[in-house]
């Protein structure tokens, strides 16, 4: 159709009666045949993902192949569907590499990143994050869990944050002293931003930093 030929790059009249090779580069044309040889030996719909070179650049396209069957059954052809998702996958990439970047910078502040999903009641945390905490091969906890690593008052002030910010959503930025996974104590600087959609929490989204040296300078000088 016409959206195929534009796709293409080319009019119908020099698509039509045109063979895979006749249409494209040595490449691509293989990567089409064989695409549309594993359709037709399957029998049925087969996905993949093509790219096609167009004068702006490389294209990337979803296709589902499917052979043509007439009245007895027999294969007699072969269907295509395809949709351009050459700026889907530009945005993924563009996300993928922002996330990157994020997490290295993280890492060299020595900040961890943490997200918490108040639908399932589980958080989920960076490697940095791990690392503050002590736990390293933990990736994922409940909420409760997570409150067990701090006592007294400071457990309190974590939890009356977390349920303001999951029922009101009310950020914080708080000062914790906790006792990591090997039993040692640390203070954490603690920021949530809670995540929004349609006026209900859906997310909470923060960061941790370990402030243990900062406290114990201060304590130093208070003490002098």
């Amino acid at each position: 159709n016409q959206y195929g030929a534009h796709m293409i790059g080319r009019p119908p009249p020099e698509i039509i009666g045109r063979t895979v090779q006749d249409l494209f580069p040595g490449l691509e044309a293989d990567q089409y045949s064989e695409n549309d040889r594993r359709a037709l030996e399957s029998g049925q719909t087969v996905e993949f993902e093509e790219t096609c070179a167009r004068p702006d650049g490389k294209h990337i396209f979803h296709s589902s192949k499917f052979p043509l069957r007439d009245p007895e059954g027999h294969i007699y052809g072969l269907a295509a569907l395809c949709t351009d998702i050459t700026d889907t996958r530009r945005i993924e990439d563009q996300l993928r590499h922002q996330e990157l970047l994020m997490r290295e910078a993280g890492d060299l502040a020595r900040v961890g990143g943490w997200e918490y999903d108040p639908a399932t009641g589980l958080g989920h945390w960076t490697p940095e994050c791990a690392r503050i905490h002590e736990m390293d091969n933990v990736t994922t906890m409940s909420m409760q869990e997570g409150l067990l690593l701090f006592h007294g008052e400071h457990r309190e002030r974590f939890q009356k944050a977390m349920e303001e910010g999951v029922d009101q959503g009310t950020p914080f930025d708080l000062e914790l002293e906790m006792i990591t996974g090997k039993g040692r104590r640390k203070w954490v600087r603690i920021i949530c931003h809670p995540i929004l959609d349609q006026g209900k929490v859906v997310c909470m989204r923060g960061a941790v930093q370990d402030i243990t040296e900062r406290k114990q300078a201060d304590e130093l000088l208070r003490r002098q």
